[in-house]
């Protein structure tokens, strides 16, 4: 019984302790345009080693793919001081390419970002395709201008 008694007050004890809440901050990186940035990022992000970050917009980059906002891009997030600095690295062009990644990126094994894409691929007969799967090769170390990821429809 007076275990029953002081598990009770216990409880209630428990029930009326506050905890402190950390206040949780909020900050945005960056702000997409709908232009050459990119539209709609609605998948998740991937970080890679350096703390770069990677992900996808559903349109934006290239004008096209029936719609004027854009077929897609891949873009990178890396630091700079204390901001941040997004590199598009591929602009979908909205043809055998694909269009409309409404997914994360993920890395492979051999170094590389895969991906897919909701349309494009194979339009025969005049349709929009169903979508591909795709490769995306970094440039090879010590590149210093201009150096572009090699996109492959695999």
């Amino acid at each position: 019984m007076i275990h029953t008694k002081l598990l009770l007050i216990l409880a209630l004890l428990c029930t009326f302790v506050v905890l402190p809440v950390h206040a949780q901050t909020l900050t945005v990186i960056h702000a997409f345009t709908g232009a050459n940035d990119g539209a709609f990022p609605y998948s998740g992000m991937t970080w890679d080693g350096d703390g770069n970050l990677y992900g996808t917009t559903t349109s934006g980059g290239k004008k096209g793919c029936n719609s004027d906002l854009g077929c897609g891009t891949v873009f990178r997030l890396s630091r700079s001081g204390l901001a941040w600095v997004l590199t598009t690295i591929y602009r979908f062009q909205g043809k055998s390419d694909g269009w409309n990644p409404f997914a994360r990126v993920v890395f492979g094994p051999d170094g590389s970002l895969y991906g897919t894409t909701q349309n494009g691929g194979n339009q025969a007969r005049g349709t929009f395709g169903f979508g591909t799967v795709f490769r995306l090769t970094p440039p090879r170390p010590g590149c210093q201008a201009q150096c572009e990821w090699t996109h492959t429809v695999l």
